[in-house]
């Protein structure tokens, strides 16, 4: 019997408990690591790729490349996770490095084939549909619209991809419909065996969306949200650069990935938090800062105060800063904490810490060095000393830019330890990407047939891993014990595994957040500093007509810096009012809870009690009764608590307000 023949028999034995999307999803996955070494990161590169094609300039700027994916394929990949796919594509040549920032390779880009394969799957998709709407209409007398057999085509491909990749692979037979009952299961099963019996580019287009919906079910899987592990026992505590990034001072582009992760982190109930002494310490930064401002003297901070400057900020205006730094860090939901108390039983040698930190990474003062090593000692106390390998259950984890910091931590500790663990330091974008496998991607902007062809398109492997995928299916479903679990810990484990343990940290100065305009000026002020004469070079060509046309549009960006800082103003106030209702509103439900519940726990109690009069008990107590009896029900069904449930409304109502007070002050902005 053929190996195609024997998977549709065992197909038929799976549980119908799991779905067989479940058991393809996992089968392409396991077949393109193993065969392949793709992981689930590895899907997004070509759609990344496609976008670096297209763009209109060489420069890779990763908020115009998350805004093309968005815009062109529906799908939200948040700009820490990006970078990491865009890491990848550095390594597969498709960007290069050039005065520190990435530039796109054309020459590798533009042998890519995409847009013909999107189209030819498109064109196979549309004809495919024409031929069902006829042999409906011909042969049963039944009239179909063009979407409603879209939709039935799709609905029966969910669950019978494998048997027709089976009979397109290795030619079994397709069995016709047992009778002959004019419903839409029987009309598919129908067109799909006269296809195979008597149209062979008919079914050869069949074969292409089969592929297409297969690969786009392993990129689109909404059973994950069902089973991903939170963060909840976790407590993430944020660098001093982060947290200036996510007050809006060091850019709107490492804001916005800043508040993507913490936005993520919270959905995942992580618990957001910074020492007080890195408190202190953004304190400190701000306020140099300020005396900077006012004396004319650049600061260390050399990045962060040229936007400072470039904005228009005043002394008063870093004086604002901190005087609300509280009131800041209160609306992005991160608690000021004390640091852990030392115990000789945790105790580390800070001296040979210190020795390593100062090889490493390149301090500029003894104070930032401290603050450094003061953090990383009060992660390891917070995690008792213990060597984890799950970053969901390492208590504490400390979140940084500072590349060279990870890699000193990283050797100190694993030598403290004795084993390899989740590094008590983490860059952001990494764990951006972890927190961001474990969501369900979505791609609701765009019609399922626009999906499969996308997804054809991108991820198009080689003839040859079919056979091996249908393999992987019948071996699968032999075994008849696999779930959305195995799934998700497939898709999950190996990135977040590789990131946390094996993660290269290659050269994170090739990726500039910002727009492709900040992009190069970071470019031009990385040539200068590394030539004299290129610098003589700038300042010659500033001069004449090109230095007072220069100066126009600094004139006309200065008259707009004003304008910029208030709406800047009311975007961060429309922020935190919306997560100051969204928390009232929590913590109200959840109250609100928890008193209707102890009534209605009281009325069940018996009658020696003191009972609601009769007007009063006649609706109220029954209501209250259902109610609890319902949520009961509910709780034990699917574990969901009170808090659970408040903690998504909070979330919602948060989001809500924070959209109605934009809509409000978005025409103020120029």
């Amino acid at each position: 019997m053929a190996s195609g023949d024997s998977s549709l028999k065992q197909l038929s034995a799976t549980p119908r408990s799991i779905p067989n999307r479940v058991i393809n999803s996992l089968a392409i996955l396991k077949a393109n690591w193993d065969e392949l070494g793709h992981d689930y990161i590895q899907n997004f590169v070509p759609f990344t790729a496609e976008i670096l094609r297209t763009a209109p300039q060489d420069e890779v700027s990763l908020p115009e490349i998350q805004k093309g994916i968005k815009e062109r394929f529906g799908l939200g990949i948040p700009q820490g996770a990006l970078k990491t796919i865009l890491h990848r594509c550095a390594k597969q040549g498709l960007i290069k490095q050039q005065n520190r920032i990435y530039l796109r390779n054309r020459a590798v880009l533009d042998k890519l084939v995409f847009t013909i394969d999107q189209a030819a799957a498109l064109r196979e998709h549309r004809a495919l549909i024409d031929k069902l709407i006829a042999f409906c209409s011909e042969r049963y007398e039944t009239e179909w619209t063009t979407d409603e057999a879209d939709s039935a085509l799709l609905e029966y491909l969910e669950e019978r991809s494998p048997t027709i990749l089976a009979a397109a692979i290795d030619g079994n037979p397709i069995s016709p419909p047992p009778t002959a009952v004019k419903n839409a299961d029987f009309l598919i099963k129908a067109f799909v065996h006269h296809l195979w019996a008597n149209d062979p580019e008919g079914f050869s287009f069949l074969e292409t969306i089969v592929k297409g919906s297969m690969l786009a079910n392993v990129l689109i899987f909404p059973e994950i949200a069902k089973v991903q592990r939170l963060f909840e026992s976790v407590e993430i505590y944020f660098d001093t650069p982060f947290i200036l990034g996510a007050i809006g001072l060091e850019g709107e582009s490492r804001q916005a990935s800043s508040l993507e992760l913490l936005s993520l982190l919270y959905k995942q109930k992580a618990k957001l938090a910074i020492f007080q002494h890195t408190r202190d310490e953004v304190s400190g930064v701000l306020d140099a800062a300020a005396r900077s401002l006012r004396s004319g003297r650049k600061p260390a901070q050399m990045e962060f105060f040229e936007y400072l400057g470039g904005k228009e900020y005043k002394p008063s205006d870093i004086e604002l800063v901190i005087a609300k730094l509280d009131e800041s860090l209160g609306s992005l939901r991160i608690k000021t904490k004390p640091r852990p108390s030392q115990t000789v039983a945790l105790g580390l040698d800070e001296a040979r810490l210190d020795q390593i930190m100062e090889s490493i990474v390149s301090y500029r003062s003894e104070r930032a060095k401290h603050f450094d090593i003061d953090s990383l000692t009060a992660i390891h106390r917070l995690r008792g000393g213990k060597p984890y390998q799950d970053i969901e259950s390492c208590q504490a984890v400390f979140i940084t830019q500072n590349t060279n910091l990870i890699k000193a931590a990283r050797e100190y500790f694993n030598t403290e330890y004795e084993r390899t663990t989740v590094p008590l330091a983490i860059r952001d974008d990494v764990l951006t990407t972890i927190v961001w496998l474990k969501q369900p991607m979505s791609a609701v902007d765009l019609p399922r047939t626009m999906i499969i062809a996308d997804c054809f398109a991108a991820m198009k492997p080689p003839d040859r891993l079919w056979k091996i995928y249908l393999a992987e299916i019948e071996k699968l479903s032999t075994r008849g014990s696999i779930s959305e679990n195995d799934y998700y810990l497939l898709r999950y484990s190996v990135e977040a595994r590789r990131a946390l343990m094996d993660f290269t940290l290659g050269s994170p100065e090739g990726f500039t957040e910002g727009t492709v305009a900040e992009v190069l000026k970071f470019a031009q002020n990385a040539i200068k500093a590394e030539s004299a004469e290129a610098l003589a070079v700038a300042d010659l060509a500033l001069k004449g007509e090109r230095a007072r046309r220069l100066r126009a549009e600094l004139e006309k960006e200065k008259a707009l810096a004003v304008a910029r800082q208030m709406y800047a103003a009311q975007f961060e106030r429309a922020r935190e009012i919306g997560v100051a209702v969204g928390a009232i509103v929590g913590k109200a439900l959840l109250w609100t809870l928890v008193v209707l519940l102890f009534f209605a726990t009281y009325f069940t109690l018996p009658r020696p009690f003191p009972q609601p009069e009769a007007s009063l008990g006649r609706y109220v107590v029954p209501a209250l009764l259902f109610m609890l009896g319902v949520l009961s029900g509910f709780h034990l069904c699917y574990g969901t608590t009170a808090r659970d449930f408040a903690h998504r409304w909070e979330l919602s109502v948060a989001e809500a307000v924070e959209k109605v007070m934009l809509l409000i002050i978005k025409p103020k902005q120029q």
